[in-house]
């Protein structure tokens, strides 16, 4: 008789179990109907803009910047007086954009609000409207030489209530050229001589005014065309040519600074010539040509 008292109890208590689960997922899909009946924006921002530009400048009219709303509500603007989205354009090293308006300075600093860089006069948007605004992007002047990230954040105020606030942030990534890179410094012709050859044959022709020139020449130049599989190269590279004929004899195209001058050689198929070196600043279109010099001496 126990048993089977023991027994019942253990079938209704798994019933029990078996309904109440059933009343709780019933429960929680309720729960969830309401809010896919919810109308609200949904603010996306995009933009083009330049691959490169130079510290100091203003790319603005290089940018074409939209605004889309997603949502299946108007998003309210800020024009004329309303509380609605802007729009703030910033640069970064990386993606990660801190939530909140965006600060303006002179000098660079990490997700600086661009000089003109905000949109702050802004229209209501209908549901899969998209919205082109004109924007500043005055690059800070003291911006080091380096890849960088254009970033804009739609709504950075959180005016706007939408159906998904991870979505506001847009980059592209762009290389920004410092104020020593912007061509204006001149710079001599390499001087070159014979120092020695060694044990496996290797002619050392050192450039012996290196120190006129600047490791800016010889920085990574990943905006430029590349060196190989060397995505990387350095800005200037160096070509050694046979005087005699003309022809490329060999080169490097990953100088790190002007030290590296010091250690240009080359490895000849015969016992002498006369050579010359041209370095070739890609970046400015520059080439500067050395002296000839005889080799062994």
């Amino acid at each position: 008789m126990k048993k089977r008292i023991l027994f019942s109890l253990i079938i209704v208590f798994c019933v029990f179990t078996f309904l109440s689960g059933v009343v709780m997922s019933q429960s929680r899909t309720t729960e969830k109907v309401p809010n896919l009946k919810v109308k609200l924006p949904d603010l996306k921002v995009k933009f083009t803009a330049p691959s490169n530009a130079v510290a100091g400048t203003d790319i603005g009219k290089q940018i074409k910047l939209e605004v889309v709303n997603f949502g299946t509500a108007v998003a309210l603007g800020s024009n004329p007086s309303q509380e609605g989205y802007m729009v703030d354009l910033v640069l970064s090293t990386d993606t990660t954009h801190p939530a909140g308006w965006a600060t303006y300075r002179p000098t660079f600093q990490e997700d600086v609000l661009l000089k003109g860089g905000r949109v702050s006069r802004t229209e209501n948007l209908n549901p899969r409207q998209i919205k082109a605004y004109p924007v500043g992007a005055g690059i800070p002047g003291d911006t080091p030489t380096g890849s960088y990230y254009i970033c804009a954040r739609v709504d950075p105020g959180d005016k706007v209530t939408e159906l998904r606030e991870n979505n506001n942030v847009f980059c592209r990534r762009i290389y920004i050229k410092g104020k020593g890179d912007n061509c204006q410094a001149k710079y001599p012709n390499p001087r070159i001589k014979y120092s020695h050859t060694d044990s496996v044959g290797r002619v050392y022709i050192p450039v012996i005014n290196w120190k006129l020139y600047s490791d800016e020449m010889f920085r990574k130049a990943p905006e430029l065309p590349p060196c190989g599989l060397n995505t990387e190269s350095a800005r200037t590279w160096v070509d050694i040519y046979d005087a005699m004929t003309g022809n490329r004899i060999y080169g490097f195209c990953a100088f790190n600074s002007k030290d590296d001058l010091k250690k240009i050689w080359f490895k000849p198929t015969k016992k002498s010539g006369k050579v010359y070196i041209v370095l070739n600043d890609r970046a400015c279109e520059k080439k500067y040509k050395s002296n000839t010099i005889s080799w062994p001496q």
